[in-house]
């Protein structure tokens, strides 16, 4: 993710290209967990522009250095840091019209992991 008013790094390598085929052994892992939710673009432009723009920055340590190795990384990061389940236990859902204070947020995350969260909020999107 991008922090919200800052640059970089992205783009690290601008010669590397996305390769669906190598991902294919955790697709599926990758629709449950990090599915692209516009439905008008395809499956994989998500992954793609994650890839391009944060991955190939990431690939600089050998843990992360290849596609495969980066999204696996994600999806570990995903499930242990399960945040729709920590959240849940707040009483705070995903929802279309439903709002939340960010304190609230900031005091789950905290409560449940003991840290202090970074947490920006861009309204009406």
């Amino acid at each position: 993710p991008t922090k919200f008013g800052t640059i970089g790094p992205n783009f690290c390598n601008k010669t590397w290209g996305f390769h669906e085929s190598e991902i294919i052994g955790i697709e599926k892992f990758l629709v449950k967990y990090w599915g692209n939710i516009y439905a008008e673009d395809a499956m994989t432009s998500l992954w793609k522009h994650e890839w391009v723009k944060h991955g190939t920055c990431a690939a600089e340590l050998p843990s992360l250095n290849s596609e495969e190795k980066y999204f696996a990384k994600g999806l570990e990061w995903v499930t242990h840091y399960d945040y729709v389940s920590v959240l849940g236990k707040h009483s705070i859902y995903p929802d279309d019209i439903e709002t939340y204070a960010r304190q609230d947020l900031f005091d789950a995350i905290k409560n449940t992991f003991d840290v202090n969260p970074h947490i920006d909020c861009i309204y009406n999107k």
